[in-house]
Formats: structure tokens, sequence, C-alpha cells
């Protein structure tokens, strides 16, 4: 049995390894520079549940911290993070969303995108659900996305929404909404977010906002 660590071949010779455990062992050394990362990792049946978002909670009860310091949350089984697309960054930051639906909120179905707003930047749009979603009178909708911007920073949260099968979809009726993130010592903050609007129309936008400023 032989070990090849890649980071020590000639380039040429590196590009003929194709083996994953090359990212694994990049994403190591990277737990070691990104000190301010999370490096979240959420134990999940398999892969295709991971994507569904299902096992994705922030629960300091079951989430684990990836690379250098997993040993200290004694995890087991199949955990799963999410990366960048970015090879010199592996940091991706991530933001659980609940909202309580009115209990006169019609049935429905769609999808939710969120987009995380700071002073000087915001974040892509970001799908609640990789395939969609439904609801009706009482619903807690929960989700969390992923996005390079720190949630630390954020000011305002958007969200549109977009209906699926129904010639009209129903609005959005949040009766709270509240966000939650994690940072690099898996300590979680939760904050209650507002807004002046009450219903959410199909390919319409909200702006959530903290709630002490909402209403400052």
């Amino acid at each position: 049995m032989f070990i090849v660590v890649p980071s020590l071949l000639p380039p040429a010779i590196k590009g003929l390894f194709g083996c994953p455990h090359d990212r694994a062992h990049e994403l190591f050394i990277a737990t070691l520079t990104e000190h301010e990362c999370p490096f979240v990792s959420f134990p999940c049946k398999d892969y295709a549940e991971y994507e569904t978002g299902e096992c994705q909670r922030l629960d300091r009860a079951t989430i684990g911290r990836m690379g250098m310091d997993a040993e200290k949350y004694n995890l087991s089984g199949n955990y799963y993070l999410q990366t960048t697309s970015d090879k010199s960054s592996f940091c991706m930051h991530y933001l659980e969303v609940e909202l309580q639906l009115s209990e006169d909120q019609q049935d429905g179905m769609g999808n939710l995108v969120f987009v995380i707003e700071t002073n000087t930047t915001a974040s892509e749009r970001l799908p609640g659900w990789s395939s969609g979603t439904s609801w009706s009178s009482g619903t807690q909708l929960r989700t969390t996305v992923h996005s390079s911007i720190d949630p630390a920073q954020m000011i305002s949260l958007k969200v549109t929404l977009h209906g699926q099968g129904a010639a009209v979809s129903p609005p959005l009726l949040p009766r709270a909404v509240k966000v939650t993130r994690v940072d690099s010592q898996l300590t979680l903050t939760s904050q209650d977010l507002c807004t002046d609007t009450e219903t959410l129309q199909d390919k319409e936008t909200m702006v959530l906002r903290p709630c002490e400023e909402e209403k400052a």
C-alpha cells in the first residue's frame, strides 16, 4: 500500500491523477489556513439526501467540522459539506432559514430563492430547495442555503417566490421568519427577521431585515 501526495508531485505528473482524495487533501490543508471558515459538515444517509437538503440542519448536537478539528466532534458515519467552485478557496458559509406560515395560508408548491445582502456586496441567487417544496396552513418551511458570503455581515435577506403546479399560485403568508448562522467554533446564532409586507406574491420579492432595525 502507498499514498500519493499530489501536492508534492510536479504539475505535469499531478494532472495524471484523477483520484478524489486529491481534493480531500486540499480541503484538509485549507482548514489549517482559513481559520474563520466554519467547514460545517452534516450527517446524511447519502449524497442524494444531502442534495435534497433534508439532513442539512444547523443542530449543534449533530453537525461537525471537517479537517484538522474533526476529531474533536467524534463524527461517525457519512458527513457532507459544501465547497466553492473556486479551487483557491474551499470556504462556504451556511444560513438556515425558517418561515412559519399563517393559519390562513392556502395550499401551494414552488421554490423560494434567497439573496444575502451586506453593506458592500450580495450573494448569488440561492434556491431554497433543489426541486421545490410544498406548503399549507401553518406549515413551517425550513431550508439551509450556502454562500461564500458570511451571513454575520448580512443586513438584509431578499426572498423571491416561484410558484409551481398552478396557473395562479397563491401568495405566501409568512407569519414569522428566523435565520440561524454558524461560526468557525460551531456556535449558532439566531435572529428574527421582519418586513413591512404581509404577503409574498408569485414572482415578487420580499426584503427581510433584523426586526430591531425594522421597528426603529
